[in-house]
């Protein structure tokens, strides 16, 4: 007999106050009957709102529909209800028989208890009661969860698996007040793909269309909600949207610039009947502006919300252009005063008790930065910088603000140097890495992300919220992993969840490094350090695991994980495929190679499969149920906004010579040789390298080729489709191509005598009557007498990954560790306690050491690549220091006070990136083992990996060299 435990899941517990027992069961499907369930008359619409989806939801498990009663009835019953507002709840408590001492009167808690006999007449009951409305709710939606409904039984099709018997097993378990207050979503930049989608299927962003949204957010346990509205009001679109909203539970606000309650189309549509269209200006229209925003307040003041104060210009705008910076002060601070006016004339005398926010975004921020005053009471909500990186944080006196802090996050952004719309392209662990650290700056009153259209950011949502409910347990470090096997088994079993687990991962990643749609022929190059197809190399691999899966996936869920893995994955890899394959087009259409015309068909067929793949996305998965949902353009970008339609790339197409034409390449050269004499890099002993070379032909008839060795160390392979069937020879090659021929060359380390420091030999390329000679070197490097974990030069440059450190010295109260795969390559380093003050090199600053082994000496540039962190104030930067051997440390500012954020080649250049690098020079007295010291100085910066050039060979790339062989 298989037995449910309540604490399954257990997201938001109190442990110590949880028991779950061995032995007996609460039968809630069980011999082809069903438990009914319990709700009272006097209870919130929204706790009989969410029973009635909790009857629904049984019934997809178990074919059975539970009855929802005003009655206890008999037998085996489920209980629902909030404390004070449910009768049989009160009576259990008055009885002894329901212990709620330790969540009455909290904030969103709940306990779930099996009890015997709880009534005359009820054998057993299943009772949930919640310290308030949305506690309440969410044991309810808790109970579905763990009988396996999703959250996103409705938005992602999540069709639960089918059994016969729901067993409770016996116990309690009791929840912890939400870490954060409110947590929420912004559903914004919202056509064409939300807005067309609402329109086809519920005729409009509407009422029929929100309870969907509000239902999700409850059973996500969240509980606000930015609704629509670039050209939507969810109070004159529907004027039963707020009135559900509040029903359902669901806490309403609006955007950092739509004050008061009122949408930016409110004025649109009603500008001219308070002081007209033009003049959303205070300083011209105080008394228009006044009436607009009371009469909002009148018409909701009944709907709990949190009201935005304080005002931009129409558009997102700066209100005030000019102006003494003490006039516009002033000006703000007498907005704030009269719409706190307002709210104490209509909801409450006590203007302190009504939730309020105030947006310190983009302009506002330096207002309130240079001295403007803000109500104690007020939450001030800070920003990221709109690409997941936070702005300022709390910190000083600021942090005695008793109103606290709120974060609007981003996964969705319209706006410079380019907008994203289209998919999920946020790793989890720079959520947690950013958000984590707001949260221990004081950020726990409210969280809101803004979602786009929602539907390609369900991860991430997810994630999100239950970071914001429980920052107890997903804020501890590196437990993304874990967060993500165990949404891929609630999602689609355990059989898959380890695949899909590692797809999720895979493709966020990827996608962090660059989103798709921001993706240009130009950032991957297409032959140094072979970026191009190592990069491309790893997508396909993340989308063939998600179609293995697919193909596995019983049929009930593949429309769910078409929506939540496979399209994000395939269709972001195609896009990828896509760019690289452009950027070989217009290189080898440069040389002349007929293989540009082979990537030009391969971009056309890309295209096609993005187009194929959104198709199916909107008319055929879910019978159409997704219509328009994922028709947004991210081919074509040329500015910050997004294309109207998806562009193709420019593609050059070759004529080919008369006869054949024979050419070689080499790696790392974006040059090809007809005849002559070419180097290829060096081959070591520690490295076993093996180097590819192209044999190409620019010609309409065949090349016959021979490649022949000259020494027997030197081995040859053929890349041929079947690379099973492929052998390394040791003398000659013979092969015909009319595009390209991949030969790849190791060299065979028995066959190189033992005492010679150095071997060299040529390989010899005839075709189409020319010749190409290719120099070869190998190197025997001895590494015995190095220290472990020292980074060897062989190629003039050492890539050195940050955690792979020789030395990790904590000091000052601070320690650097490990970020597991955070970044654009392997992991991250960063110090905590994140809120450390600033520290001094040399004296309390916490450091790491590397060590590494130079063939020179003279001068190194070291190239310090690290998450694009803003300063957390503005009167500090993002500094670290840095030092070689044993010089004087040198402080680096990576983000000084002085740049704006949002603003600026150097954070523009960050976010493209998704990384700062930041280049500092070093002399080194002779060639020996070095160390290299990176010290903590502000708080908050990530090093994610180290670049040395030692010789000025480091080529142009975006991701650099694989790392350097490293002693153990």
């Amino acid at each position: 007999m298989s037995l449910i435990r309540m604490n399954a899941n257990d997201t938001g517990l109190n442990k110590k106050m949880c028991h779950v027992n061995e032995k007996g069961f609460f039968p809630l499907a069980y011999q082809g009957k069903v438990a009914d369930i319990c709700i009272s008359n006097k209870d919130f619409k929204g706790v009989a709102i969410a029973a009635k989806a909790l009857t629904k939801d049984i019934k997809m498990v178990t074919g059975q529909l539970p009855l929802c009663k005003k009655e206890v009835g008999s037998g085996q019953v489920v209980i629902v209800g909030t404390i004070g507002c449910n009768e049989w709840i009160d009576a259990l408590i008055a009885n002894g028989r329901l212990k709620v001492d330790t969540i009455k009167d909290t904030w969103e808690t709940y306990i779930m208890e099996t009890i015997e006999n709880p009534f005359e007449g009820i054998d057993k009951a299943l009772v949930i009661a919640g310290s308030n409305k949305r506690g309440t709710i969410y044991g309810i939606y808790k109970l579905s969860e763990l009988i396996g409904v999703s959250p996103w039984v409705w938005w992602a099709d999540s069709i639960p698996k089918k059994v016969t018997q729901l067993l409770i097993a016996d116990g309690r378990i009791e929840t912890k007040e939400p870490s954060v207050k409110y947590r929420g979503i912004f559903i914004n930049d919202e056509n064409p793909c939300f807005g067309d989608w609402s329109v086809a299927k519920f005729g409009g962003i509407n009422s029929k269309m929100y309870v969907h949204v509000f239902e999700l957010i409850l059973r996500l346990k969240g509980n606000y909600m930015w609704p629509a509205m670039w050209g939507k009001s969810i109070n004159i679109d529907d004027t039963a949207s707020p009135k559900l909203a509040d029903e359902y539970g669901v806490v309403l606000g609006t955007s950092h610039h739509e004050p008061m309650m009122r949408a930016q189309k409110e004025w649109t549509v009603l500008g001219d009947q308070y002081g007209g269209h033009a003049n959303w200006n205070y300083q011209r229209n105080q008394e228009g502006l006044y009436r607009f925003w009371e009469d909002r307040i009148r018409e909701n003041k009944n709907y709990e919300k949190i009201v935005t104060v304080g005002m931009r210009g129409d558009g997102d705008e700066a209100m005030v252009e000019g102006g003494k910076l003490e006039e516009i002060i002033a000006l703000y601070e007498k907005i704030v005063a009269d719409q706190r006016e307002i709210l104490a004339k209509h909801i409450n005398s006590d203007v302190t008790k009504v939730p309020q926010v105030w947006c310190l975004y983009k302009e506002v921020e330096e207002f309130y930065t240079a001295g403007m005053k803000v109500p104690e009471d007020i939450t001030l909500m800070l920003c990221d910088d709109n690409f997941g990186n936070v702005r300022h944080l709390p910190v000083g006196k600021m942090k005695e603000h008793k109103g606290g802090f709120g974060m609007y996050y981003h996964f969705d952004y319209v706006g410079g140097p380019f907008s994203y719309k289209w998919i999920n392209n946020m790793p989890l662990q720079k959520t947690w890495e950013q958000m984590t650290m707001a949260y221990e700056y004081g950020v726990d009153k409210i969280w809101i992300v803004n979602v786009g259209d929602l539907k390609p950011m369900e991860f991430p949502i997810e994630y999100f919220l239950d970071l914001a409910y429980d920052i107890e347990k997903w804020g501890e470090r590196n437990r993304v992993d874990e967060y993500t096997y165990l949404w891929a088994k609630k999602e689609f079993g355990e059989e898959f969840a380890a695949d899909i687990a590692d797809v999720l991962q895979r493709y966020t990643k990827y996608n962090g490094r660059r989103k798709p749609e921001n993706l240009f022929p130009d950032v991957f190059h297409p032959v140094n350090y072979d970026e191009a197809d190592r990069v491309l190399g790893e997508y396909e691999e993340a989308a063939n695991l998600a179609e293995a899966v697919y193909i596995k996936l019983p049929k009930q869920k593949k429309a769910s994980y078409y929506q939540l893995v496979l399209y994000p994955t395939k269709a972001s890899y195609l896009i990828y495929k896509l760019q690289i394959s452009t950027a070989k087009n217009h290189l080898y259409a440069k040389q002349g190679r007929n293989s540009a015309n082979h990537y030009a068909r391969i971009v056309n067929e890309c295209f096609v499969q993005d187009w194929i793949m959104a198709d199916y996305y909107n008319h055929t998965m879910s019978s159409g149920k997704w219509d328009g949902m994922m028709t947004q353009a991210h081919l074509g970008q040329t500015g910050w906004r997004s294309s109207e339609v998806n562009l193709i790339p420019e593609l050059k197409l070759v004529t080919p010579v008369s006869g054949p034409k024979m050419f070689v390449a080499i790696p790392n050269s974006i040059e090809v040789s007809h005849d002559g004499t070419i180097n290829l890099p060096d081959f070591t002993s520690i490295g076993r390298e093996t180097h590819t070379i192209t044999v190409g032909n620019g010609g309409d008839s065949n090349v016959w080729f021979k490649a022949e060795a000259n020494q027997e160390f030197i081995l040859l392979k053929l890349q041929r489709n079947n690379r099973k069937e492929e052998q390394y020879v040791t003398s000659y090659i013979q092969a015909s191509t009319y595009e390209d021929s991949l030969i790849d060359i190791c060299i065979d380390w028995e066959k190189v005598p033992s005492n010679t420091k150095s071997v060299v030999g040529t390989i010899t390329i005839n075709g189409a009557g020319t010749t190409v000679i290719i120099n070869i070197k190998a190197l025997r490097i001895e590494v015995a007498h190095l220290p472990a974990e020292t980074f060897v030069d062989t190629q003039g440059v050492i890539a050195i990954e940050a955690e792979h450190f020789a030395d990790n010295v904590s000091l000052g109260g601070g320690e650097w560790k490990v970020i597991e795969n955070y970044g654009r390559s392997l992991s991250s380093m960063k110090v905590f306690p994140v809120d450390l003050e600033a520290k001094i090199p040399g004296l309390d600053a916490p450091y790491l050491e590397y060590r590494f082994a130079t063939n020179s000496s003279g001068k190194i540039t070291v190239q310090v690549q690290g998450a694009p962190t803003n300063n957390l104030s503005a009167d500090s930067g993002m500094k670290y220091a840095i030092a070689v051997d044993n010089g004087k440390p040198q402080i680096v500012d990576s983000f000084e006070c002085t740049f704006p954020v949002g603003h600026g080649k150097v954070w523009d250049m960050g976010v493209m990136l998704n990384c700062r690098i930041i280049t500092t020079e070093h002399t080194l007295s002779k060639a020996e083992v070095h160390t290299l010291r990176i010290y903590m100085v502000d708080a908050g910066f990530v090093l994610q990996r180290l670049i040395i050039d030692c010789e000025e060979r480091l080529l142009p790339s975006f991701i650099g060299p694989m790392e350097t062989f490293c002693t153990k």
